[in-house]
């Protein structure tokens, strides 16, 4: 490494294996006055937290000889060693602090690599930037809080501050948020730093919200921590116990499935407004995941609570039938992501086909095939152990077609992050 300028070279002394994945962050620092600008290089940093200590930086000895007035680009090239391996880059991010370049995901805000209920980042106190999608009205205003649960391709999380903010937010706004993981009561929240427009930063309005996924109540029951924070759709629901208020009021109605299986917490919120008088069983609900468990670990208590009046609706066994079929071929995010060293999947057939899922490393080799078979229509789950692979990135691609012939073969892949 060194700058544009700079006689000697600052090398990075560590060996390196062929065929992983590394991340590399390179900064120039521009500083005022003459001949003092530097350049540093992090090789698989933490990226969570505080900047740390660069992998190789430039010494004192080797500062610049002038400052650069304008950082037109940064060269990655190849050693001059004919036999050195080539190097494949899958993807560049341009920020102006630690924390632009580094936003995560909400799946790893979200990471519990030890599968304790307890989201890692709550108990190590990094501070977080991730980008989302609103999906619920303030479901604090109420109790004067900000409450707003946000999505992205990952899952979902609640954005949480006390006081209410004087900017207005809407369902369906792209927003930026900057704080601190925190749990209570089992919910994980995003703590912002501060309730202001530098940390809950709207990007765009009116952006297309996230399909609630749908769910028979034994799926969601099965699974429900994987879907926290996240839009749902239940359908065939029976009351099993609890009144329906009157008036706008915070309560809770248990609901079951047809069998009486399972059962789940149903919480009408004061802030969903009025929801109307009760309605007649069976029914339809989309709403939000959210939790309240005094458990350890805060593994139960999760609940499913309408945005408004126009998220619940009368069922029938038919139209049961019919909505627990997915309408399009998807997969979905792997979760958690990253993982370590294991990773549930999960993928929506419309009609009976013939399905591949297979994972393949950065390089494009084979590394795992998952599923090789025919299956029926409906929503599928696998999970995959990378116990015996290096940490890094990798692909994950199904291949679908239906046996009826009536829908072209689908192919689709997403990537998945092993951090060991």
């Amino acid at each position: 490494m060194k700058g544009s300028t700079t006689t000697n070279i600052a090398w990075s002394d560590s060996i390196y294996s062929f065929g992983t994945t590394y991340l590399l962050v390179v900064k120039y620092s521009a500083i005022a006055g003459a001949t003092n600008d530097t350049v540093a290089m992090w090789i698989n940093p933490n990226i969570l937290g505080a900047e740390p200590t660069p992998t190789v930086f430039e010494t004192p000895a080797d500062k610049l000889v002038a400052d650069v007035d304008t950082v037109y680009g940064v060269a990655i090239r190849q050693g001059t060693a004919t036999s050195a391996p080539k190097g494949k880059v899958d993807g560049i991010r341009v920020g102006t602090s630690w924390n632009d370049v580094f936003s995560v995901t909400i799946a790893q805000a979200r990471t519990d690599a030890n599968g304790d209920f307890i989201a890692d980042h709550s108990v190590t106190g990094d501070t977080l930037m991730c980008t989302g999608i609103i999906t619920t009205p303030n479901m604090g205003a109420s109790a004067t809080q900000t409450s707003y649960f946000i999505q992205d391709s990952t899952g979902g999380i609640d954005v949480f501050a006390y006081g209410v903010s004087a900017t207005t937010y809407a369902i369906g706004d792209s927003v930026r948020v900057i704080g601190k993981i925190a749990q209570y009561k089992g919910l994980v929240e995003f703590s912002l730093l501060t309730l202001d427009d530098a940390h809950f930063t709207i990007l765009k309005h009116n952006a297309k919200v996230p399909t609630p996924k749908r769910l028979t109540l034994h799926q969601f029951v099965a699974n429900a921590e994987s879907y926290e924070g996240q839009l749902i759709e239940l359908d065939s629901l029976y009351k099993a116990s609890g009144t329906w208020p009157a008036t706008p009021a915070n309560a809770s109605i248990y609901v079951t499935n047809a069998s009486r299986a399972d059962t789940m917490q149903m919480f009408l919120d004061l802030d969903a407004g009025n929801l109307g008088t009760e309605p007649s069983y069976p029914i339809n609900v989309v709403g939000f995941v959210s939790q309240y468990s005094s458990s350890t670990p805060p593994n139960n208590g999760y609940e499913i609570s309408p945005r408004s009046a126009s998220d619940i609706s009368h069922s029938t066994g038919v139209q049961q039938e019919i909505r627990s079929i997915p309408v399009a071929y998807e997969l979905f995010q792997n979760y958690p992501n990253p993982f370590n060293p294991t990773t549930t999947i999960e993928y929506a057939l419309p009609l009976r086909s013939t399905v591949t899922v297979k994972v393949y490393s950065i390089l494009g080799q084979e590394v795992a095939t998952l599923i090789n078979s025919e299956q029926a229509a409906g929503q599928h789950q696998t999970t995959w152990n990378a116990s015996n692979v290096a940490s890094g990135m990798y692909f994950l691609r199904i291949s679908a077609q239906s046996i009826d012939g009536s829908k072209a073969s689908f192919i689709q892949v997403r990537k998945m992050l092993l951090m060991k």
